[in-house]
């Protein structure tokens, strides 16, 4: 994981994609995956800062062989 990043993280839903600074603090609500997105690049572009899509609510679980 980044050491310094903006996050965009859908709800369980999918129907609300939130904007998160690295610290966990929510900067805003968007309806869609592509609001959230750009808000956040321009943030990320402000800060110099990496960008994070997560696409999942939870980390992926290891496989058992």
């Amino acid at each position: 994981m980044p050491d310094a990043a903006v996050y965009v993280v859908p709800d369980a839903d999918f129907d609300d994609w939130i904007v998160r600074t690295d610290t966990g603090d929510e900067v805003a609500h968007y309806a869609t995956r592509e609001a959230a997105e750009l808000v956040a690049q321009q943030i990320a572009q402000e800060r110099a800062i990496d960008l994070v899509v997560k696409l999942l609510t939870e980390e992926p679980r290891a496989r058992a062989s």
